[in-house]
């Protein structure tokens, strides 16, 4: 019976995996599930399927946020100009707490 035990303790769960293998690419879980990886943001937010993003296409910080992620100044984004906006591991712009560093 001990070794049932053990054996159902060392069993990691699909979700248990799922975390570890997100920690190891250095990406954080959002609330209530894990963090969607730029690629995959990109290609839900990509309505029309032409490989960029117009700004009617997008909403939220990335829509408030468009004329400076838009580096190249085409009126579109790429997944790589959205790779480069995403903030440092703090998890805001600027790496500051709320309310700035006090």
């Amino acid at each position: 019976m001990l070794l049932a035990a053990v054996g159902c303790n060392s069993t990691k769960t699909a979700a248990t995996e799922e975390k570890a293998a997100v920690e190891q690419r250095g990406e954080r879980p959002q609330r209530g599930g894990e963090r969607k990886s730029p690629e995959e943001m990109f290609a839900e937010m990509d309505t029309n399927k032409d490989g960029k993003l117009a700004k009617d296409e997008v909403s939220g910080r990335l829509a408030e946020n468009f004329t400076t992620i838009d580096a190249d100044s085409d009126g579109f984004l790429s997944v790589e100009e959205i790779k480069n906006a995403r903030p440092a591991r703090g998890g805001r712009p600027g790496g500051g707490r709320p309310g700035g560093d006090k």
